[in-house]
């Protein structure tokens, strides 16, 4: 479950926090994302990183609520795989969890999934180049601060690559350190009435005073080398380059994760049904168990192939029991579960339940040796 990757003290905001107060907490905490909570830790609203960069009047003074935006949010019960297809399909980098009471009890982010999927045996043999990297613009080392907001909000990309007047990458521009400029290290003046000449100075900054020496990557890298480098900065993506050092791309931890979503959902796995099923039940039977095994992409990849055994037992007291053998064929050891029931459907669930119980605790395992 969600539960166990989540951060269980989570960042947030109240709905009267400043922006300044909101732009330090994603500074400190490394979240491109924070949720706004009310009084009774119920999520109100989310704020990102473009919510502030898309306000018309640069205020630090302007109030969280005026800005967030509605969130997604998911359920501490709800697993690894589910929450990777949300963040996959509607962009975010991040959600609240909450609980039965709709209470917030925890935060998930990119980061946090991308940790737990990182040892997918699949992304071993992949490099960077067939992870599908993006082409981003470049910014040169004497543009200003304007520009660069400007580019970054069309883009849709918290972080640009510099370059020198020779094309050659030369450092990383990112979008916490310019909100930073406009809002933290502005003059208080600014902040509280935004005055059009000081903020027109502040656009006509030039980045060089901002730009990150960060190392970029070549599309050759190993994608498992590149997560790990992802991880260890807490950056959000890595800049690509080719073999002149001259920008040509850019993976973000998104990008990532789509890449071992793609992978896991892609792959065949080859289910055998016998014994005494109904023939009219084997089709559910076999999406049931696919699904299922799915929830859990760390170990999916791994599987050979699943058996299902079922017979009827005849005897006096057990008229009407059915019998389950369940066999789940993988590299290394072998899962055999034997489960009886009287409903043919509730007693697979009993089955997979226990399956994926046993194959999480092989996962855990082999994630925390490495």
């Amino acid at each position: 479950m969600i539960k166990s990757l989540m951060n269980p003290k989570p960042v947030s905001a109240k709905p009267s926090a400043m922006l300044r107060e909101v732009i330090s907490l994603m500074d400190k905490h490394g979240y491109k994302e924070i949720p706004v909570i009310d009084g009774n830790n119920k999520v109100l609203g989310i704020v990102s990183y473009f919510d502030i960069l898309n306000l018309v009047r640069f205020r630090g003074d302007s109030k969280a609520v005026n800005f967030m935006h509605s969130a997604h949010t998911v359920n501490e019960k709800d697993d690894e795989a589910s929450v990777l297809n949300l963040m996959v399909n509607c962009g975010s980098t991040g959600f609240p969890v909450i609980n039965k009471h709709e209470k917030i009890v925890g935060f998930v982010s990119d980061y946090d999934l991308l940790d737990y999927y990182k040892n997918v045996e699949m992304i071993k043999k992949i490099n960077i180049g067939d992870a599908g990297i993006h082409s981003v613009p470049s910014i040169a080392e004497n543009a200003n601060l304007g520009e660069v907001r400007n580019i970054m909000n069309f883009n849709k990309k918290d972080r640009l690559p510099v370059v020198d007047e020779k094309g050659k990458f030369s450092g990383t521009i990112v979008l916490l350190d310019i909100l930073r400029k406009y809002y933290t290290d502005a003059p208080d003046k600014i902040g509280r009435n935004a005055f059009k000449s000081d903020i027109q100075k502040i656009m006509d900054y030039e980045i060089k005073g901002l730009i990150r020496d960060e190392e970029a990557v070549t599309v050759s890298a190993s994608l498992k080398d590149s997560i790990n480098k992802m991880l260890e900065m807490n950056s959000q993506g890595l800049i690509i380059v080719n073999s002149f050092n001259e920008p040509i791309g850019f993976l973000g931890r998104c990008d990532v994760l789509k890449k071992i979503h793609d992978l896991v959902s892609s792959k065949e796995m080859n289910i055998i049904i016998a014994g005494e099923l109904p023939a009219n039940l084997t089709s559910q039977v076999k999406s049931i168990i696919l699904s299922s095994i799915k929830t859990q992409a760390g170990y999916y990849n791994k599987i050979k192939e699943v058996k299902l055994f079922m017979k009827r037992i005849h005897d006096s007291r057990s008229e009407g029991k059915v019998e389950m053998h369940l066999t789940i064929e993988r590299d290394g050891k072998d899962i055999n579960i034997k489960k009886n029931g009287f409903d043919i459907l509730l007693t697979l669930a009993d089955c997979l339940d226990t399956a994926n119980q046993l194959l999480k605790q092989e996962w855990n395992k082999t994630a925390n040796k490495i």
